[in-house]
Parts: structure tokens; C-alpha cells; sequence
């Protein structure tokens, strides 16, 4: 617990006092203040420990930036591992069989002469 935290719960139990002593005693004026005093020292409970997630977060993210570095490195090697194994085995089918290629080529000429064609129409 840091500070405003500590302070924050005595001032709500200060407040929840100051509220009982006013109900006992019929003071309206202590009523009110120790209502005030209980919304004062929450607020203040819950700053100090917005304060401390935070600070949490903080010691948190170098190892989580890490890690995901990491792993981020890790898939891309292999995912550079597989193109590689990938593209030998294309290659190594295209030079078993060149008809594969020539049907490559004559589809991408094709594909290119249709757009050629068309936009000229369009």
C-alpha cells in the first residue's frame, strides 16, 4: 500500500466514525461531514491505488515487450524457413516439368493482353 492509499482508508473510516457520532447524537452537520469524509478518503484510495497498477504495469511491460519480441522473431524465422523449403520444392517440380511453366507464362501473357484489351474498351 502506498500513501494516498493508507490515507484514503483512514479518512473513510474517520468519515464512517464522524457519521455514526452524528447519528447518535442527532447532528446533521456531523452526518454530512462524515459522508464527506468517506467519498474524500475513497477517492484517495482509489488514486493510491490507480498509482500503484500503474506502477505495476510499468514493471511489467519491459518483460511482455520482451517476450513478445521473442516470439515475434521466432515465427519469422520460421515462417523464412518455410518459403525457403517451399520454393526449392516449386523449383524443383517447375524443373521437372517445364510445361508447368510455359503454362504459367502463357496464363499471365493472357491475363495481360486481356486487361490490355479491355481497358482500352472501358
Amino acid at each position: 500500500m502506498n500513501k494516498h492509499q493508507v490515507r484514503g482508508t483512514i479518512g473513510y473510516y474517520k468519515g464512517t466514525i464522524e457519521k455514526a457520532a452524528g447519528d447518535v447524537f442527532d447532528r446533521r452537520d456531523w452526518q454530512l461531514g462524515g459522508v464527506v469524509e468517506q467519498v474524500a478518503g475513497t477517492g484517495e484510495h482509489l488514486y493510491g491505488r490507480a498509482g500503484a497498477l500503474a506502477q505495476e504495469v510499468r514493471k511489467a511491460a519491459p518483460p511482455a515487450i520482451d517476450m513478445g519480441r521473442t516470439r515475434l522473431l521466432d515465427a519469422t524465422g520460421r515462417f523464412a524457413t518455410l518459403a525457403r523449403e517451399n520454393g526449392e520444392r516449386a523449383r524443383a517440380a517447375v524443373a521437372r516439368r517445364p510445361d508447368l511453366l510455359w503454362s504459367a507464362v502463357a496464363a499471365v501473357a493472357g491475363y495481360a493482353l486481356a486487361w490490355t484489351i479491355h481497358r482500352r474498351h472501358a
